[in-house]
């Protein structure tokens, strides 16, 4: 059984807000079998919601690959537009201390993005308000990619030096509205996206946990569930200090549990199990500095400062941008895992 957990957090620097994406756990169809036929009417409920839950989540599928793949580029061309120019309001002027350029989104992958979307409208159950969102979420992509093909090509051919920037500055204004307007979509999309998500996760979670325990499977959902519940609490703009310290105190309690049960049950660990088991670890130890900077308060210093400036925030012990790198090397981890039916 393969289970994937997918998800990716775009923090943009140099925005005068910063915004977080997440998509956040791939429902897994239940082992065949696992539900008996007929007796009593809670088992048949059981059963039905499972159903349900595998039937979301095969919906969702290509929904979630496409978000995390395409969305993941196109955020970070924003973002490396963003970290070199200094006004993102009046644009590049050719005074900027290191002149970076425009990264081009893929138009293939926005394709491959619009038949997975019309593949799973096709799919039952009908989600309106996911559906016309991601409609307006590829539109908003086909209006930027071309402008991030143009400029990528004027500022790799490095035109800027014949024009004195002249082009640079027609580009901006066109640029930055399409990447704005797609930042947008791409927040209404992916909230849209997570509510049926959290749905369908529950759901199987919960089919898995009546058909066959708190198996490894199991403990493994629930942790990237957990995870997220982390992550979305210690990267709030304003998070709870003592709130914040609950969850990693939970979060911390149940790896544990998950790591004496995977020593129990060496049978039932999959290929890689062993890298899973050590990004989470070091989620656990991120978000463990994440909390103390948190309830603590801990000031930056000049050199953490230097470094968040220079569009390297993931390196400082404490940020929300390395909890959230963190997230997504357990994310990728995760994803490599194949169960045993």
């Amino acid at each position: 059984m393969r289970v994937r957990l997918l998800g990716y957090i775009s923090l943009m620097p140099n925005f005068q807000t910063s915004r977080l994406v997440v998509a956040a756990v791939v429902a897994v169809s239940l082992a065949s079998g696992a539900c008996k036929k007929g007796g009593n009417s809670s088992t048949t409920e059981e059963t039905s919601a499972a159903k349900e839950g595998e039937a979301l989540g095969n919906k969702l599928d290509g929904y979630i690959d496409c978000y995390n793949n395409v969305d993941k580029s196109a955020h970070d061309a924003m973002r490396y537009y963003a970290r070199w120019v200094d006004d993102l309001d009046k644009g590049p002027t050719g005074k900027e201390r290191n002149i970076g350029g425009v990264s081009a989104i893929s138009a293939s992958g926005i394709k491959s993005c619009k038949d997975a979307f019309e593949a799973g409208k096709k799919k039952k159950p009908a989600l309106a308000d996911l559906e016309a969102k991601s409609d307006a979420y590829i539109a908003a992509l086909e209006a930027l990619q071309p402008k991030t093909v143009e400029a990528n090509t004027y500022y790799d051919r490095k035109d800027y030096k014949d024009d004195k920037f002249v082009k640079a500055k027609a580009l901006h204004a066109p640029l930055w509205a399409a990447f704005l307007a797609f930042d947008k979509a791409s927040d209404a999309f992916s909230d849209a996206l997570e509510v049926e998500n959290d749905k369908s996760l529950t759901a199987e979670i919960a089919g898995i946990e009546k058909t066959s325990g708190k198996k490894l499977l199991w403990q493994k959902l629930v942790t990237g569930q957990k995870a997220k519940n982390v992550l979305h609490e210690l990267n709030k703009e304003k998070p709870d200090a003592k709130k914040t310290e609950e969850l990693v105190n939970d979060f911390t309690a149940h790896v544990d549990g998950m790591n004496a049960y995977a020593e129990a049950h060496a049978d039932e660990k999959p290929t890689m199990w062993s890298s899973f088991a050590s990004d989470t670890k070091s989620f656990v130890e991120n978000a463990k500095e994440r909390m103390r900077v948190i309830r603590d308060k801990t000031p930056l210093t000049t050199g953490q400062k230097m470094l968040i400036e220079n569009g390297n925030p993931d390196l400082v012990p404490g940020t929300a941008a390395k909890l959230s790198k963190s997230y997504n090397t357990l994310v990728t981890a995760g994803n490599r895992l194949t169960f045993k039916e």
